[in-house]
């Protein structure tokens, strides 16, 4: 699964069957500013030093129609993420890589 990033400030999550994997997709050449500007706006998270917080709450916002078995392994992701030290402290976000593609 991975957070699209563009350049006029939409963001929108993809691949959410793919929960192996996570992180942040944003132009080469797309800006700090304007990175955090775009996830700020939309609510989505924030530039946690060279990566990205995203907030659980969002991505269950916009994952709530999935079934209750990927809801589940959703649960378990962060769970792993938790235990790899890829969460916030208080568990609210999900820090991820920036791929700029």
């Amino acid at each position: 699964m991975y957070v699209k990033v563009d350049n006029t400030q939409s963001v929108k999550l993809c691949d959410e069957d793919d929960l192996t994997r996570f992180s942040v997709q944003v132009p080469k050449d797309s800006s700090a500013d304007t990175i955090s500007n775009s996830l700020t706006h939309s609510g989505a998270g924030r530039l946690e030093g060279d990566g990205v917080a995203v907030d659980v709450n969002w991505l269950r916002l916009h994952t709530a129609s999935r079934s209750q078995q990927w809801h589940g392994d959703f649960d378990r992701m962060l769970a792993y993420a938790f235990s790899k030290g890829w969460m916030s402290a208080t568990g609210d976000a999900v820090i991820a890589h920036i791929d700029r593609v």
